[in-house]
């Protein structure tokens, strides 16, 4: 099952005596600090291209949430769904052809929505309004540069996804793979920084996810679905204290339920601002049920920052499941709890 594969998901080594030492400084002196700025630079160049699948998917979600539109409703869904996948990297993977052809479509149609051209000249069948939620915004006679320096920055990360992809085909031969994969020392500058870094995340991240979850469910005016986001984190925070075992055996169920909520809540809030759901919705129900809900009808210019915070929320949380979960229940396994407790009794 999904939760069973998280739990087994092991994203860093394990811990070795050695990254146990204190990280330092202190580098061989058999290159030049020139090379050694080189060959630091281009360690961190090849980590974020192994990362580009992670980095993708955030890319979707901020291409989403700061271009709200139909067409780029699609980067939403897709990132959610590749997100709650068994093996997220794999398929992204896969779909990275997809979504940087798409994203190459929406930057040419940006492009040429940004001609100097005015929208009664194109004759749209429909009004501007529409067309805009579509998501083809014309400005009349205004730059277009914004956009589409934004729009190429995310596209960015999709070649890196891409080029990832294509590279790990090619060198489908696993001793290559393995021969790169041990080109770096361990004992190495980049090594050991990242490995540093690693256990200090896997460390305190938890105390991130757990204080985000605390800021969204008390966050403006109180509606259902921050009032369920308080009860998420009462649980979390009774359970831990009352049986350490069963908190610690639900820890990934919880964060895998949190992460669905998320994305609901989050899909809800984007689709609720289309102008069709809005009135359709109307219609049904009353304005102050869904008001009561969270949903509420935002103005485009703010729509970016009301969407920033369940945004984070979710990215926050996917770190600390798929990336630090493995590494935070092997520094709170129960044989270390029991030897530290030992330790503390005989002192």
């Amino acid at each position: 099952s999904l939760i069973n594969t998280v739990e087994r998901r092991n994203t860093f080594e394990q811990y070795s005596s050695s990254s146990q030492c204190r990280w330092s400084l202190e580098q061989s002196n058999d290159q030049t600090w020139q090379e050694q700025i080189i060959f630091i630079v281009y360690s961190i160049l090849g980590v974020l291209e192994r990362q580009s699948y992670f980095l993708s998917l955030i890319a979707m979600l901020a291409w989403s949430i700061t271009f709200h539109s139909l067409l780029t409703l699609v980067y939403l869904l897709l990132a959610c769904l590749l997100w709650i996948l068994s093996d997220s990297r794999k398929w992204c993977l896969r779909m990275s052809p997809f979504f940087t052809i798409y994203g190459g479509i929406l930057l040419i149609l940006q492009y040429i929505s940004g001609f100097r051209i005015s929208f009664n000249q194109l004759n749209f069948a429909y009004d501007r309004r529409t067309m805009e939620q579509i998501g083809i915004r014309i400005d009349d006679f205004q730059p277009a540069f914004i956009p589409l320096l934004l729009k190429s920055f995310y596209k960015m990360f999709f070649w890196l996804t891409l080029r990832q992809y294509i590279n790990e085909k090619r060198l489908a031969n696993t001793e290559v793979n393995e021969a790169r994969r041990n080109s770096i020392p361990n004992d190495s500058y980049p090594r050991r920084l990242g490995q540093w870094l690693i256990n200090l995340l896997t460390k305190y991240w938890i105390c991130v996810s757990c204080g985000m979850l605390l800021l969204v469910s008390i966050q403006n005016t109180v509606v259902i679905y921050r009032i369920i986001y308080m009860v998420f984190y009462l649980f979390f925070i009774i359970s831990f204290q009352i049986s350490f075992g069963f908190w610690r055996k639900t820890a990934a169920t919880f964060y895998l339920i949190i992460l669905i909520y998320s994305m609901l809540v989050l899909i809800g809030i984007y689709i609720y601002q289309f102008e069709k759901v809005h009135v359709f919705l109307s219609e049904k129900f009353s304005i102050q049920l869904f008001a009561s809900i969270g949903l509420e009808v935002v103005p485009s210019d703010v729509l970016a920052l009301k969407l920033l915070t369940p945004s984070t929320f979710l990215v926050v949380n996917i770190m600390q499941l798929y990336y630090f979960h493995s590494g935070w229940m092997n520094l709170i396994s129960m044989s270390r709890v029991v030897k530290h407790m030992n330790e503390v009794l005989v002192n």
